[in-house]
């Protein structure tokens, strides 16, 4: 009895410290979903963290939830190897809306499952967990509106200074010419007195 217990705090001990060593930074959580537009796409990385683990480990990673099919693993289902120490081990991830989709709130949920090799040779499996991905599908993208209208008045103005400089410089070459001619008559006129 007691061995049983002992074994299963060594296995929860194991558990705590898998999930104190591993950690996953996605850029985004509920405060802030991912905000995207019908017909739209976007690739990202998720990254895998073992800054504080004594021990290298192996995590399969999968989708349990696609969103409505709207989220994939970019190299599918994979294990990868996070080295003690790392920080930025990526995971892929493309999010691609249908333009018939229609506006609402879906969650993608990836989940994670750390292994190791112990000294003996033996995997050992540490508790499952899952990052969720919250995704707005929205009307037009403000951010894209945004960026058209910044472009649509850059041309505006180019077009408008364009001219303006084109004006000025047809306005100098007029002077130009026309104190030519002035001068020019002027010379003509007091050439004629002369020859009078």
């Amino acid at each position: 009895m007691v061995k049983k217990i002992f074994f299963i705090c060594l296995i929860l001990l194991t558990s705590i410290s898998f999930v104190n060593s591993l950690g996953v930074a996605s850029p985004y959580w509920s405060d802030n979903p991912l905000k995207i537009s019908p017909g739209e796409s976007i690739k990202f990385n998720l990254n895998l963290q073992n800054v504080v683990g004594e021990k290298d480990i192996l995590i399969k990673v999968s989708i349990i939830d696609d969103g409505d099919g709207i989220a994939k693993l970019i190299e599918g289902e994979k294990t990868y190897l996070v080295p003690k120490g790392s920080y930025d081990i990526h995971v892929p991830v493309e999010i691609k809306i249908p333009e018939s989709s229609d506006y609402k709130k879906v969650e993608v949920k990836i989940e994670f499952t750390p292994t190791t090799e112990s000294e003996g040779g033996m995997v050992e499996f540490s508790t499952q967990f899952t990052q969720i991905i919250p995704v707005e599908i929205i009307p037009e993208s403000k951010t894209k509106t945004l960026e058209e209208n910044l472009n649509n008045n850059s041309f505006k103005w180019i077009i408008i200074w364009t001219l303006i400089v084109s004006l000025i410089i047809i306005f100098i070459i007029a002077r130009i010419l026309m104190k030519r001619k002035e001068s020019i008559e002027s010379l003509d006129y007091s050439m004629n007195q002369n020859n009078s």
